[in-house]
């Protein structure tokens, strides 16, 4: 009777584990094909900060797309404050798509836009007008450790704040940054490729307020000096300290006045606004002791 028991225990343990197999009982490998039939997240930045309120915070781990369109990019919802994309250690990519003209990008009810650990490309296309070439921002700003791989245009208001940034012109005609409106600060970012800084106001409705640049370098610019300053008003302060400007370009023959390697003015000369120049070097040299030349 002992040894029958025995057979009979043994004859249900096996039954009761060949029913577990047979209903799918390895937990692994049920946890693998449900994850592995998950939809592909394939949605596009504003897509992913729609619902966005107050200060809001995205993490972001993959390369995502962000579409420019005609009246602009509004990110985030109408009660939202602040929205910080963070790409982490790693980084993330964000690439700006579409075609046609385009507003700028900025936060939605006046926020604050705030992109840290980012790398950004651009590959929009067809648009038309003197301002092809790039990226157009607008509103709050502030960039932390990010990479701008194409141009960068500041427009409507923009109060902008880069940190420890590199941007690159890609083009003979491209600056790599533009202040056309508004204020910005940059802090120890780099600067490389054909063209660097330009300042000018479009439109009288464009109004540039401030520009700060403070232990930047502008190395090697293939077609231009570090800046480039073109029309506007005589309330604008420019601040160039503590910059390292390194083999880049004469100031060009048809401009009014410039300082080779540093800058050109193309309509509105360095007496005509607030300018201020504090220990920076141009190939070695202090800027203090050069002195601007003029066309007449």
């Amino acid at each position: 009777m002992r040894n029958g028991k025995k057979y009979l225990l043994w004859l249900l343990a096996l039954t009761a584990c060949a029913g577990f197999v047979a209903c799918g009982g390895d937990s692994s490998s049920s946890s693998s094909s449900s994850s592995s039939d998950e939809p592909e997240d394939t949605r596009t930045l504003e897509e992913m900060l729609t619902e966005a309120t107050g200060e809001y915070t995205l993490q972001l781990t993959e390369t995502r797309e962000l579409t420019q369109q005609a009246f602009g990019v509004h990110l985030g919802s109408d009660s939202v404050k602040k929205i910080t994309v963070d790409g982490g250690e790693d980084g993330a990519e964000i690439v700006i798509t579409g075609s046609g003209d385009y507003g700028c990008i900025c936060a939605n009810n006046s926020g604050e836009l705030v992109f840290k650990n980012i790398t950004f490309s651009d590959t929009t296309y067809t648009k038309s007008g003197w301002n092809t070439w790039a990226t157009e921002w607008g509103g709050k700003l502030t960039f932390e450790n990010c990479t701008f791989q194409s141009e960068v245009l500041l427009k409507e208001d923009a109060e902008a704040t880069f940190t420890n940034c590199s941007f690159t012109s890609t083009d003979t005609k491209k600056y790599a940054l533009w202040m056309l409106d508004g204020s910005a600060k940059l802090n120890n970012c780099i600067f490389t490729g054909y063209r660097g800084i330009k300042v000018h106001e479009a439109s009288i409705a464009d109004d540039v307020v401030s520009l700060t640049v403070d232990d930047c370098t502008f190395s090697n610019l293939a077609s231009k000096p570090a800046f480039a300053f073109g029309t506007f008003n005589q309330a604008t302060t420019v601040t160039v300290k503590n910059c390292t400007i390194t083999g880049c370009q004469p100031w060009a023959d048809d401009s009014k006045e410039g300082i080779d390697g540093f800058y050109e003015a193309d309509d509105t000369l360095t007496a005509d606004f607030t300018f201020i120049s504090e220990n920076n070097t141009i190939d070695g040299v202090p800027s203090d002791t050069l002195i601007p030349e003029f066309n007449n």
